[in-house]
């Protein structure tokens, strides 16, 4: 997701990019691109934000507007028979 120099320093505030839901993750990244990533640290998560902009394809949230996150697993997103 590409930056949006204004719209990620609104406010005067860092703002983060994250998918519109955890269905369309798989619109983003392949199965094999999302295992990749995982195997380099990289992790999925669900935010429950109060700070946040909806743009047409994407959410750009907040850190400091967190109010909760989960880790989401690969298999709930992907079709990945490896446990991870």
């Amino acid at each position: 997701m590409p930056k949006n120099l204004e719209l990620h320093r609104k406010n005067g505030e860092e703002w983060f990019s994250a998918g519109k839901s955890i269905e369309n993750m798989n619109t983003w990244f392949s199965a094999e691109d999302a295992l990749s990533l995982y195997e380099n640290g990289f992790r999925i998560f669900k935010f429950e934000v109060n700070m946040w902009q909806e743009l047409e394809y994407e959410i750009l949230f907040c850190k400091k507007g967190i109010i909760s996150k989960v880790e989401i697993p690969l298999h709930e997103v992907w079709d990945i028979k490896v446990k991870v």
